[in-house]
């Protein structure tokens, strides 16, 4: 089976349940990539910031913070083959030797075209 995983690279919640499938179960399937697209659509930074302050208050929101911005430094080295701890998708793509792309909505036609050709046996509706 192929399988063409679409996400969005968040180190809290998404990249932890990756690093448990690909470490326990990617020998069992084909994954040709992995395509990452923005968390929360298409809000700006601001909106997102707001959203976020309201959800996990202040003192939540600072932590959140310089985690994903520790999160994000530690992802610049270079990962281990099969490392069982990565900081980004990308870096986990890396230790697994998978393609990583990062996309921009995974509705444009564009992307769905490249998926299309990629799979044809796969039907595609918009």
């Amino acid at each position: 089976m192929r399988i063409e995983f679409i996400t969005h690279d968040d180190p809290h919640y998404t990249l932890p349940l990756f690093e448990e499938f690909l470490n326990h179960y990617g020998k069992e399937f084909e994954i040709t990539r992995i395509c990452c697209c923005r968390a929360m659509g298409n809000r700006s930074r601001k909106q997102l910031s707001a959203s976020l302050l309201v959800l996990y208050g202040p003192v939540g929101f600072l932590r959140l913070g310089a985690s994903v911005a520790g999160a994000r430094l530690l992802s610049l080295l270079p990962p281990k083959p099969g490392a069982a701890r990565c900081y980004s998708m990308k870096q986990l793509c890396r230790a697994h030797g998978l393609v990583f792309e990062q996309i921009g909505s995974p509705n444009a036609a564009g992307h769905l075209r490249a998926v299309a050709e990629r799979a044809p046996e796969v039907l595609i509706s918009v």
